[in-house]
């Protein structure tokens, strides 16, 4: 069948959060809200070699409404997994001629779970009440645990069901990323020269310092050009390769291509 209408419209919601971000993401970055700067100072008594010390000359903090944006979007998309499962237990429910009690409708709840014995547990608290063999078999097949064992915390529904958990509590971290720093054409015996950071680093602020480099007096900026790159990041999630609003428009495609879509077809009437 079609996805529920319920299930729809909390898809729907999720994706015009993500919309939302998504021009305020652009917005911000149009500001220009970070650059950094390079001083320069001789390092050996010889005047032989340089320091090049990279500082923050312009940061701002996202704003905080980003946060809220992801936390709606997340929590919108795990309630659409949890209405799904309702209208699965209420299916079975029918067919089997039982009756669904309040209590035990605030109890449904589509399981997420990291190993077996977790998932067990769920499922013995009646998350999936009167839901069939078949689906319950399908659902179980497709948890973090079985997709990708041995790292369950990386797999989507993990990942959104530890946002949502986060949101319920405190605001979603939205943070900068580790600029990353491009060697522009520097001469081929320096190109692997490390840049290095220290305990001070960590300081995002206005004159922070974020590493630093030493090569040559001789060599002048203009043969030592860098460019650098800036974006955004949710604290917490390991892996983000992607801008915030393209990573949740992930997920949602995600959720629904690979869980919502293809339990509604195959289980519900």
């Amino acid at each position: 069948m079609a996805i529920p209408k319920t299930v729809a419209l909390k898809i729907e919601r999720a994706i015009e959060h993500v919309e939302c971000l998504h021009a305020m993401h652009e917005a911000f970055f149009k500001t220009h809200p970070y650059a950094i700067k390079r001083i320069v100072s001789n390092t050996t008594s010889d005047k032989s070699t340089s320091t090049h010390l990279l500082v923050w000359e312009r940061y701002e903090d996202p704003p905080v409404k980003m946060a809220l944006l992801i936390g709606d979007a997340v929590h919108n998309l795990r309630s659409a997994l949890d209405h799904l499962a309702f209208e699965l237990s209420r299916y079975g429910a029918e067919k089997s001629r039982q009756v669904i009690t309040p209590l035990q409708e605030r109890a449904i709840q589509f399981p997420i779970a990291s190993s077996q014995a977790q998932f067990s547990r769920i499922i013995g608290r009646g998350n999936l009440l009167h839901v069939e063999s078949g689906a319950l078999k399908y659902i179980e097949e497709r948890q973090p645990f079985n997709k990708m064992p041995q790292f369950p915390d990386r797999d989507f529904l993990s990942i959104i069901s530890s946002l949502d958990n986060f949101d319920k509590h405190r605001t979603i971290n939205v943070a900068l990323a580790v600029p990353s720093i491009s060697r522009d054409n520097w001469p081929s015996e320096l190109v692997g020269s490390p840049l290095r950071t220290s305990p001070t680093v960590t300081k995002h602020e206005r004159g922070g310092e974020v590493g630093y480099f030493t090569v040559p007096s001789s060599l002048t900026e203009d043969q030592l050009s860098l460019s650098f790159g800036y974006g955004l990041l949710i604290q917490g999630i390991r892996v983000q390769s992607h801008p915030i609003p393209d990573l949740l428009s992930r997920y949602i495609a995600s959720t629904v291509d690979f869980t919502i879509r293809p339990i509604a077809d195959q289980f519900l009437p």
